[in-house]
């Protein structure tokens, strides 16, 4: 009797420490895998004809290293054939600057090409390195000329109470309950020709913050250059409310942000939107949710609580006991 009740002790501490200290929601963490190229705009993209610049992400190996391969190339489609543009590429911050080195003409159509070893292993989805190395071309539209744009656009703030994931490794990610402001930037009429080239992130309190996705220094291919998880012109902040998050992983303090967004042109010149006042809070200062942030009694999906579970523990043992007396002669 002595062991089976220290067995269900140990197991009710056992539970009570994974979870008060685990996350709400946790993925699978398979491992490092390789990052294909990419590229800016991306393929279907346009570009300004006074603005004919592409920047390009050189693919990675499945151990983190730089590919070995040639330099991208750029033709001219015409028709069914295509001419080989000669190009200067500067390479910055890790990003290789392509620029033809002759004018080119509105409506003109262009494709990019390069080689990589990274591709998509089709049954598992994921970014593998394969043996043979694959062609990939991304095909560009050249349009009319249009004045470089001194003003990004207006930002809009919508704030929300709920999950928060936070990306972290290379395919890792955990989930927290948090207090978050979806951005969200309506261009203006200028820079919306050069939408397609733009590289978006978020001043806060006037200094850079990553993109939302990129906690930890996280790198996911999959995503736009210059943008973050939600997509161009799209960011979100947040300040996590689960106390079982560590300390660390809140990416603002609760309180309010002077916010803006600052996009660059291919060239590195910056644009920047209007700026917002953006309240993160998990509670009101009556201690209650906070208005317009509110998510009633955020739990950990699928778990039991250590307080039910030592209930039932407890139980259990009450009712042996009481079916051992019944069952002693009297």
């Amino acid at each position: 009797m002595r062991k089976s009740v220290a067995w269900l002790l140990g197991g009710l501490s056992l539970v009570t420490i994974v979870q008060l200290g685990s996350p709400a929601r946790v993925s699978a963490c398979p491992g490092r895998r390789c990052s294909s190229g990419a590229t800016l705009p991306e393929g279907g993209g346009v570009l300004p004809a006074n603005a004919v610049e592409l920047l390009f992400r050189q693919p990675t190996t499945k151990l983190g290293s730089a590919e070995q391969t040639s330099p991208p190339h750029l033709y001219r489609l015409d028709g069914d054939a295509r001419t080989e543009i000669a190009i200067a590429i500067e390479e910055r911050a890790g990003l290789l600057h392509i620029r033809p080195q002759q004018p080119l003409s509105p409506s003109s159509s262009l494709v990019l090409e390069y080689s990589e070893t990274c591709s998509t292993v089709p049954d598992g989805g994921l970014r593998m390195d394969v043996d043979a190395p694959v062609l990939v071309q991304h095909t560009l539209e050249v349009t009319s000329a249009a004045p470089i744009p001194s003003t990004l656009g207006s930002l809009h703030a919508e704030l929300n109470r709920g999950w928060v994931e936070l990306t972290y490794g290379s395919m890792c990610s955990q989930s927290y309950d948090g207090a978050y402001a979806d951005l969200r930037v309506e261009l203006d009429e200028s820079a919306r020709p050069y939408a397609d080239s733009l590289r978006f992130a978020v001043e806060v309190d006037g200094r850079m913050v990553e993109p939302y996705g990129f906690y930890r220094g996280a790198y996911e291919p999959a995503w736009r250059l210059g943008a973050s998880q939600l997509g161009p012109a799209r960011d979100r902040l947040y300040t996590l409310c689960d106390r079982s998050a560590p300390s660390f992983a809140s990416e603002q303090t609760e309180g309010t942000h002077a916010v803006r967004m600052r996009a660059l042109l291919a060239d590195d010149t910056a644009i920047w939107s209007s700026t917002v006042m953006v309240a993160l809070r998990c509670r009101s200062a009556d201690s209650s949710p906070a208005a317009g942030c509110s998510l009633s009694g955020a739990k950990h999906p699928g778990s039991m609580s250590s307080l039910a579970f030592g209930a039932l523990v407890l139980g259990h043992l009450r009712a042996r006991r009481q079916r051992r007396s019944h069952a002693r002669p009297h």
